[in-house]
């Protein structure tokens, strides 16, 4: 969590003249709800009030191994894979970007 708040810091004291980013920093859907588009919906309404905010790009990080499910989701939703790196020794993590002025954020479907 420390890691998080330095992180928001740090996004927070950059230069205003570099891309407006935001960060999709958690999502979860319950188990037995999963398969239903809700996490689908919810990433994209994030999307959609990132790019009404002006954002221009948004990015995450998921766990690299063992999530083959989740990696998959955000490429589905138009994620890149922007690069690779050991959060710890044990965990490598992805970090993905969506270009909001590249992409249109699609709402529905």
């Amino acid at each position: 969590m420390l890691a998080s708040v330095r992180r928001a810091q740090t996004l927070a004291q950059s230069p205003t003249d570099e891309k407006l980013v935001a960060e999709l920093a958690s999502l979860a859907v319950l188990p037995q709800s999963q398969g239903k588009g809700i996490g689908k919906a919810l990433t994209r309404a994030f999307l959609q009030a990132a790019h009404d905010k002006g954002a221009q790009q948004v990015y995450l990080t998921t766990d690299a191994l063992n999530n083959d499910a989740v990696n998959a989701f955000y490429q589905r939703l138009g994620f890149q894979l922007a690069r690779q790196f050991w959060h710890t020794p044990q965990r490598l993590m992805n970090e993905y970007v969506y270009d909001l002025a590249n992409q249109q954020v699609e709402l529905k479907g």
